[in-house]
């Protein structure tokens, strides 16, 4: 339905060659803009109601190119810009701009992981058992708790990134060490093994009325490098015991 596509690209080009944000590429896509990347500072855990300055570049970017093209719809396409709009919608609605995303303190919730966990609590959802890796007696703890290997990860990422395994209790507390020095506190999770992987797509109204929830079955990946690979076909699957709790 769009009559005037426009699609941004930010960050660098992996290698130099490759693009980033590819559907800015399509042929479908009128024009493309290079915008800020506000991602590190959520990446970095510097997480508030207020735009860092690296933020409020980018939101200003965006503001810019709206009015230069008469946009009316903005459509968020990753976690980290997700939690930036959030936090700036009544500023685009003074503009008559429309994004379709819940607002901050909802927002906030699903994308920290330790809080997704607390949810998950208070709702009574299964979860794996998590601490939070404030100093290293909190690690300690969790050790001693949790039986090896650990999973350790930042509250703010995507895409596994600083993610790791570990089996020894002194290299949990060499790990999370770093990462707090660099990201704020990390979490420790609980090991589940077994290698099946489900994403559920929620989509809810403003009331918070469930509208659907799909499970789609990854039928196919490409290996692109040792510790990774990238799901390219998806079917629709029988809804999964845990959709409907």
């Amino acid at each position: 339905y769009a009559e005037h596509l426009v699609a941004t690209t930010s960050g660098r080009r992996p290698l130099g060659i490759w693009p980033t944000c590819h559907a800015a590429y399509s042929r479908l896509v009128d024009r493309k803009y290079a915008v800020p990347d506000p991602e590190d500072d959520w990446f970095h855990g510097r997480v508030g109601p207020d735009n860092t300055p690296r933020e409020e570049a980018f939101v200003a970017a965006i503001e810019r190119i709206c009015d230069k093209e008469r946009i009316d719809t903005i459509f968020p396409t990753s976690d980290p810009w997700v939690y930036v709009f959030s936090k700036n919608k009544k500023r685009f609605e003074a503009m008559g701009i429309t994004i379709p995303i819940p607002d901050f303190d909802v927002v906030k919730r699903p994308l920290d992981k330790y809080d997704t966990v607390q949810a998950a609590i208070e709702a009574g959802f299964p979860h794996p058992e998590t601490h939070l890796a404030t100093d290293d007696h909190a690690v300690l703890r969790a050790a001693r708790s949790l039986p090896a290997p650990w999973v350790v990860k930042l509250r703010f990422t995507n895409g596994g990134r600083g993610m790791s395994y570990v089996w020894d209790a002194d290299e949990l507390i060499d790990v999370t060490r770093r990462l707090r020095e660099k990201h704020g506190a990390p979490i420790v999770q609980e090991f589940i093994p077994g290698i099946e992987g489900l994403s559920f797509y929620t989509v809810i109204d403003k009331s918070g009325r469930l509208i659907s929830c799909l499970t789609p079955k990854n039928a196919r990946s490409q290996p692109s490098r040792p510790s990774h690979s990238g799901r390219n076909a998806f079917i629709t699957a029988p809804r999964h015991p845990f959709g409907d709790k």
